[in-house]
């Protein structure tokens, strides 16, 4: 069965939206509405500058990003941190993430993006039980909706 894009993003429009999120894969373009989505539905407006924070994983690595994903916001009730290349964290390093995802910040909302992200892997079974996990691939033939 496919996976449904619109269903999943339905899935995040609640008054407590989830603390983590996990989100990527080939079609760039599910993944970035999703990013839009959750950027709407955290930041305040006015606040979006203060308690928004976007992160590179292979830059600044696990420490850094769980540092700032345990930063209380300012002047809101929420704030969005949002990493890239997550699939790039070292499996052997994962036991902080793990430890995070136990136990998120309540006033967080973790954004996690990867480009493709094997399933199989330690990381990716990570997320998949502790975070919403959305996988988004480009639909094919049989999928596409006739006009």
């Amino acid at each position: 069965m496919p996976f449904d894009h619109a269903a999943w993003l339905e899935r995040l429009k609640v008054p407590n939206p989830p603390r983590v999120l996990a989100v990527g894969g080939e079609e760039r373009a599910f993944v970035e509405e999703a990013r839009q989505t959750m950027r709407s539905l955290v930041l305040a407006p006015g606040t979006e500058t203060l308690n928004h924070d976007r992160l590179n994983a292979e830059q600044v690595g696990l420490d850094r990003i769980l540092m700032v994903a345990e930063s209380l916001p300012m002047m809101g009730s929420l704030r969005l941190v949002e990493v890239t290349n997550i699939e790039k964290i070292d499996a052997d390093r994962l036991k902080p993430l793990e430890a995070y995802l136990a136990n998120p910040c309540p006033s967080t909302v973790l954004l996690l993006v990867f480009g493709q992200l094997d399933l199989r892997t330690k990381l990716a079974k990570l997320l998949d039980k502790a975070a919403l996990l959305g996988r988004f691939t480009h639909p094919k033939d049989g999928e596409m909706r006739r006009i």
